[in-house]
């Protein structure tokens, strides 16, 4: 196996712009010298995650699929974390909506004029691609065509483009995988925000897709007000409102495409497909020196860890881990490991505890309306749950996640990110990090460590809570399954990430019913643990009464 070439087969020749999901490269596969799109997702995919059972059931479908618009798939290796696809030599539809901020509606019929046919292929695939169609779908060109000569023509009338094709990506990873904000694709108007609104209907997503490139803003909620286009006549504005604002849906995209280029009279227009094939590129005769290959990113892989011999005898099962300050500025440290996690007033009862701070008499007044438990998180199968109150009686002033009431008795699934809402007074971030499948580590001496036997868990890796409106806490609570990864500031102060992010310095782990602290790549004279440094990539589980000094904090560990 080659070790310079990524799985040992593709030489990675470009990296595209950050994108959704993780980092794409356009590679040649060297078995069959065909140019590729690689995808390296930016977390790993654990076997029983919803996401990849979702990813492994569309590719499948996607794979299956010939239509020549829908983008080809080739391979998937998501234990290792990536994924093949056809490279397309062009542009994100999107990209054009970024320079141009609108289309003519000449354009539109133009660019469009094989995309209703495709959509409806993908329907009949069982791919319908619901929701953002910006972001799926490609214009591309022959590889003659040279780079450079791809960002002229984002400036240049489609109606003067020659030999392109547009292809439909049914794949959406967005719905899938989790974005980190800055890499979310949106338009030029306004942010996208996938969870901003209902599913669309492929029909609605296509008029949606329309609406857009004619100069329409982004809508976002539950908005459907339609707003009329000036590059539209007064009918073909008519049937994109009808769809646009929920009217009877068409039969397929084609039939509303038709109906709409029969009302503007731009049926002539889109009559590409005659458009002579671009010209051959010109013989240069100092060609340009070739691009640098680019060098590819590692492979996912589980770190190796060791128990130093210092601290193979520590055994204390626990569910709760705490961490107390010696010094008063420091904020505690509390990390729970059962299946339920308490949020509400009391410092003894709650879990996160979300008292308004500081301490006035205006502030304790607006505290005494949130309950003793004001909410319970908990794990419900593989799913982790919110409802009002502490599980036997709801609160006395309710609460909200994402707008929407929370009951006592009937849970409400929580699979992305979002504001839990106490009573009026208190909001609070929800932070889902379950990235990690197990502990996304080996310790190759665990066997010599005496503790219980590993036992099976529904879900992996962490929830975190923050608090919002810059509102102080009591302490630091996190809610733990297997993992949950940190960084320190010069001070001391501990800062949650994602598992296996490059800030991650070191993690939490809860493992064979005990809490452990695993060091990856923590600065010199950082970490230590009974006034003993911990090296990287050590696995050390922890026991009451050790001092343990974060940067320059110091804090006692405590285990019940």
């Amino acid at each position: 196996m080659n070790a310079d070439l990524f799985a040992g087969r593709y030489e990675l020749l470009y990296e595209a712009p950050p994108g959704a999901a993780g980092r794409l490269f356009e590679a040649r596969d060297t078995q069959t010298e065909e140019r590729v799109a690689l995808k390296v997702f930016r977390r790993e995919l654990p076997a029983d995650c919803p996401e990849r059972t979702d990813l492994d059931h569309i590719f499948a479908i996607a794979q299956a699929c010939e239509h020549p618009r829908i983008v080809r798939l080739y391979s998937a290796a998501l234990d290792e974390g990536y994924l093949v696809r056809e490279w397309i030599h062009g542009f994100p539809l999107i990209d054009l909506l970024r320079r141009r901020r609108e289309l003519p509606s000449v354009e539109v019929a133009t660019l469009l004029h094989d995309v209703a046919e495709t959509i409806d292929a993908a329907v009949a695939a069982n791919l319908a691609p619901t929701g953002d169609l910006l972001t799926r779908l490609f214009v591309g060109w022959d590889r003659s065509l040279p780079a450079e000569e791809l960002v002229r023509l984002r400036g240049v009338p489609v109606t003067e483009w020659r030999g392109f094709t547009v292809k439909l990506n049914p794949m959406s990873m967005s719905s899938l995988l989790p974005l980190c904000p800055e890499e979310t694709m949106s338009t030029m108007v306004s942010p996208h925000d996938g969870q901003s609104g209902p599913m669309l209907t492929p029909s609605v997503a296509f008029a949606e897709t329309i609406h857009q490139l004619l100069g329409a803003p982004r809508r976002s909620g539950r908005n459907r007000r339609y707003i009329p286009l000036g590059t539209l006549n007064e009918a073909g504005n008519a049937v994109l409102r009808r769809i646009v604002e929920g009217g009877t849906p068409p039969a397929s995209c084609v039939v509303f495409w038709k109906e709409l280029l029969d009302a503007t009279g731009l049926a002539a227009q889109s009559r590409k497909a005659s458009l002579p094939a671009p010209p051959p590129p010109p013989i240069l005769q100092n060609p340009p020196p070739p691009k640098p290959v680019v060098a590819p990113p590692p492979l996912p892989k589980r770190r190796t860890l060791r128990i130093p011999d210092a601290f193979l005898g520590n055994v204390q099962p626990g569910i709760a881990l705490r961490l107390t300050p010696r010094d008063i500025s420091y904020t505690p440290i509390q990390i729970i490991a059962r299946p339920s996690f308490r949020i509400g007033r009391s410092l003894y009862h709650s879990d996160f505890v979300t008292r308004v701070l500081p301490e006035t008499p205006e502030n304790e007044k607006l505290t005494k309306e949130l309950g003793r438990v004001h909410a319970l998180a908990e794990l419900s199968g593989d799913w982790i749950t919110l409802r009002d109150g502490n599980g036997e009686q709801a609160s006395v002033n309710g609460s909200t996640f994402e707008g929407q009431a929370l009951s006592a008795d009937k849970l409400t699934r929580v699979s992305h990110r979002g504001i839990l809402t106490l009573y009026r007074n208190y909001e609070l971030e929800i932070v889902p990090m379950l990235g990690s499948s197990d502990l996304g580590c080996h310790i190759e001496n665990e066997s010599a460590w005496p503790g219980p036997p590993p036992s099976p868990r529904a879900v992996t890796g962490a929830v975190v809570f923050s608090p919002k409106r810059n509102q102080p806490s009591l302490r630091q609570s996190a809610w733990l399954f297997s993992r949950l990864d940190f960084a320190l500031s010069p001070r001391g102060e501990v800062s949650w990430c994602e598992a296996g992010a490059p800030l991650s310095q070191a993690s939490f782990l809860y493992h064979r019913g005990h809490f452990w602290l695993a060091t990856f790549a923590p600065p010199p004279g950082t970490i230590f643990l009974n006034s003993v440094e911990l090296p990287g990539d050590a696995a050390v589980p922890l026991a009451s009464g050790q001092p343990l000094q974060l940067g320059q904090g110091n804090y006692i560990v405590e285990i019940q």
